[in-house]
């Protein structure tokens, strides 16, 4: 289950998008929920440190709470998720994992260098 990053972060996605996070998690939540697949969340919220130890890009929407990386146990399973996401408005790919070759889906709320675009991330971290 996805929870709200930390109180400064979530302050100011609300701010720049009124609503959102709490749509995204509920949203995240409700596919986990319904999954027919053993599901597990492998990332979630990162702090900046810790996207660029992971490889994760610059900017990256797991730094504002809004980026979540799920795994189920097959690579069909990841692809219903995908489907599953993707069908109540999130942006959804499946992929695999570089370090591990395991199949993995990662979600997010917004199309990729949106909180570049938007200057979220710098409003939040300089």
């Amino acid at each position: 289950m996805v929870a709200a990053p930390p109180y400064g972060v979530s302050a100011w996605v609300d701010y720049a998008s009124p609503g959102a996070l709490g749509w995204f998690q509920r949203e995240v939540n409700a596919v986990l929920a319904g999954s027919r697949d053993p599901v597990q969340i492998t990332s979630y919220y990162r702090t900046p440190q810790e996207n660029a130890r992971s490889g994760g890009a610059y900017g990256s929407q797991h730094t504002t709470g809004t980026a979540a990386d799920v795994q189920a146990p097959t690579v069909e399973g990841n692809l219903r998720l995908r489907n599953a996401f993707r069908a109540r408005g999130l942006q959804a790919w499946e992929f695999r994992s570089k370090q591990t070759g395991q199949s993995y889906t990662h979600v997010q709320l917004w199309p990729a260098s949106t909180t570049l675009r938007s200057g979220l991330y710098r409003a939040i971290y300089g």
